[in-house]
């Protein structure tokens, strides 16, 4: 007879997938990709409107692995796994603020960033959004322990 009681404590690796308005009235939409585990957070952040959706959104961007450090809760390591310099720095950002809200080690690939016109309150704007949905979906501290 099989024991089905460790099936349903397994987490649910289901991806989720959404469609936010973005933050700058007349600008495109921000799609979300994003499979939250225990263990860690994967996230995929591209933006296009509604139509584009099934369309071919561009190129991938920059991909980014961050964790909380265990010595110091403020400080995060990252490092870009593979790097598109327009889109580097705000990847490496929302990995960052996730790995500190979320307490686990988040990977980030993005193709914001470039397009988001080098406007620094466009940009924070931009990254607010994402982490209030993203920590909303995802929860706050899952890895406490």
């Amino acid at each position: 007879m099989a024991d089905t009681s460790s099936t349903a404590s397994e987490p649910s690796l289901h991806p989720i997938q959404l469609l936010i308005t973005h933050p700058i009235p007349h600008q495109p939409a921000i799609h979300i990709h994003l499979t939250p585990s225990p263990r860690s957070v994967l996230l995929f952040l591209a933006s296009g409107s509604a139509a584009e959706a099934t369309a071919t959104l561009g190129p991938l961007g920059s991909f980014v692995y961050a964790l909380p450090s265990r010595t110091n809760p403020k400080e995060v390591l990252s490092t870009p796994l593979y790097a598109v310099e327009a889109t580097l720095e705000f990847t490496t950002r929302v990995a960052k603020v996730l790995a500190t809200k979320l307490k686990v080690p988040v990977y980030v690939g993005s193709s914001i960033g470039g397009t988001l016109g080098g406007e620094v309150g466009e940009e924070v704007q931009v990254l607010k959004r994402v982490v209030e949905v993203v920590v909303g979906q995802a929860g706050v501290g899952r890895a406490d322990g």
